[in-house]
């Protein structure tokens, strides 16, 4: 978890765009010592960020100091709890202690943590935060997903005021509100990648209905046998299955995984790398080795594809993991590439090693596809 510390530790005040009244009362919820308090939200919603913006307000208005820490099924609370009571020992005022990522901890374990800090003298409030909930005794405040409002406000500052409100309203209604595709598709938009609003909310439709076609012109039902047909006959084809998923991107979602990494193999061939697949029985990390060599050197990059649902982010874990393969390997870099997108801790932690750790979410892939499958 010390990617979420560092992200953490270098994360600016953040403006709270939606949040205001999430906000309020989990800072009001925070006044009362001993309090504990659950924020719950799904992948995507901004609750590190919340988090940050309540701790400084808390720190502000109540004195003390916040302790944050990541949770972690190999590092529980209460193998902290020595260090965070001496923090609040030193610290003058009413403190706050924030758990963050907190789903792979143990409810129980966790509250005796806690309890053990309580015995100390000086005053604190917890939250907790996590996905799906601990199912605690608490207030809990949950995110949603941006409205419409809060949303046009947030690709506003995304794209300096460039989407009319009819593209605004298209963006807000292919991402559902999600707040970090909405940051995602404005840096693709600054990085020049995409200049067309249309072009975005095209990237969404294999996310919203099928995007395969009979012989009548209509859309095949989902699983049938002639949608079946067409990802099989593709398969030992790389121009036709090129040209299949460019055009009808939700085949990525229903080839089988071996089948992903061959495409993504293709690709990388495609861009001038020598890409040897691993065998498929393996369990390093890796899917397969890409290497190039020019008048500069020879560079050689481990690659691991993740064909994941679009409302399956790939976190953290993944993109640390895939780091070290490449470190014990020696390799140039890492690569990631996925059908989905990636959490806020894992391109913070990818950010750090910009230079040795690439990431590519499904909009690259889709940038991909466009500029080869033709």
């Amino acid at each position: 978890m010390r990617a979420l510390v560092e992200q953490w530790n270098h994360l600016e005040p953040p403006p709270t765009i939606g949040r205001e009244r999430e906000r309020a009362r989990l800072l009001e919820a925070l006044r009362q010592p001993g309090q504990i308090v659950e924020l719950v939200a799904s992948v995507g919603m901004g609750k590190t960020t919340l988090l940050k913006r309540v701790s400084l307000d808390a720190q502000e208005t109540f004195g003390g100091v916040v302790e944050y820490f990541a949770g972690s099924d190999a590092f529980p609370l209460s193998a902290a709890v020595d260090v965070i009571a001496q923090n609040l020992r030193e610290a003058r005022g009413h403190s706050v202690l924030v758990i963050d990522a907190a789903d792979p901890l143990d409810p129980t374990d966790t509250l005796k943590a806690i309890d053990r800090l309580s015995s100390g003298p000086w005053s604190f409030s917890t939250v907790i935060a996590s996905h799906k909930g601990l199912g605690l005794s608490g207030p809990i405040v949950e995110l949603s997903p941006l409205g419409g409002s809060a949303f046009r406000e947030l690709l506003e500052s995304q794209f300096d005021g460039a989407l009319d409100a009819a593209g605004m309203e298209r963006l807000w209604e292919a991402t559902r509100g999600n707040p970090l595709l909405a940051r995602l598709l404005g840096e693709h938009w600054r990085a020049g990648k995409i200049r067309e609003v249309g072009e975005f909310t095209r990237l969404f439709d294999p996310w919203n209905r099928s995007g395969l076609l009979g012989p009548d012109g209509r859309p095949l039902q989902q699983g049938s046998k002639s949608e079946q047909r067409i990802i099989t006959d593709v398969r030992e084809v790389s121009d036709a299955l090129l040209l299949q998923v460019a055009s009808n991107p939700r085949l990525l979602y229903e080839m089988p995984p071996r089948r992903f990494e061959e495409l993504v193999a293709e690709l990388l061939e495609r861009a001038g790398y020598s890409v040897t697949l691993t065998p498929q029985t393996r369990d390093g990390g890796k899917d397969m080795y890409a290497a190039r060599s020019d008048q500069f050197g020879a560079f050689l990059y481990v690659v691991e594809c993740k064909r994941h649902s679009p409302d399956r982010p790939v976190g953290v874990g993944v993109v640390r993991a895939l780091y070290g393969v490449a470190q014990r390997e020696r390799a140039t870099a890492a690569m990631l590439m996925t059908t989905s997108y990636f959490t806020g801790p894992a391109r913070e932690f990818a950010e750090d090693l910009q230079y040795q750790i690439a990431l590519n979410d499904y909009f690259n892939l889709r940038h991909w596809l466009d500029q080869y499958g033709q």
